[in-house]
């Protein structure tokens, strides 16, 4: 008789921190993502790509760089250009992000980049988006009144890489009618 159990003899464990899961396969509770420091943008962003600065706490009418970033992640996405990544400081954003067709979400550190959407939608999700090869990597989704992630329609897809989805509504991440998506951790 074959048998499957990825879990140790302890079973799952219940990780008490929020940048933390414990997968299958796996002995203990692990970190997702990297850990916080305290500059307020990830250390390990690429340096061959154009970024775009983003914080929540940023005087209206930023330019995109660190020195001044924007205030909302909808500024970003509306002048990203393929390749681009636009690089989120600590704190919570509350809105709908739209990623446009190869353009990278990074996040700080999953424990202090929260994304939430407090408009209500039933299959919308909190990060969707309107192309291909789109990337959403190190922060979490979290709470809200609407889905986690969404990927719908041929043509549309998704790399996610060290992200937390937790108390979503309906679902915390959808790909369907077409539309792919690889994920780790």
């Amino acid at each position: 008789v074959a048998t499957c159990d990825p879990w140790p003899e302890t079973g799952r464990e219940e990780c008490a921190a929020v940048d933390h899961a414990h997968f299958p396969g796996e002995p203990s509770c692990a970190r997702i993502g990297t850990a916080c420091t305290d500059d307020p943008w990830a250390a390990d962003l690429p340096t061959e790509q154009p970024i775009l600065y983003v914080w929540a706490e940023a005087a209206a009418g930023g330019d995109g760089t660190r020195a001044a970033p924007f205030a909302t992640i909808a500024e970003a996405t509306s002048v990203a250009t393929d390749g681009s990544v636009i690089a989120l400081a600590k704190g919570t954003f509350d809105e709908v992000v739209v990623l446009p067709r190869d353009v990278t979400l990074w996040g700080a550190c999953v424990a202090e980049t929260v994304l939430t959407c407090s408009v209500a939608g039933d299959t919308a999700g909190t990060v969707t988006t309107s192309g291909a090869d789109a990337t959403v990597r190190n922060l979490r989704i979290s709470g809200g009144l609407r889905p986690g992630m969404a990927v719908r329609s041929s043509g549309r897809s998704m790399d996610v890489q060290d992200v937390v989805i937790e108390g979503t509504a309906t679902f915390g991440l959808l790909v369907a009618a077409g539309a792919g998506m690889t994920g780790r951790s």
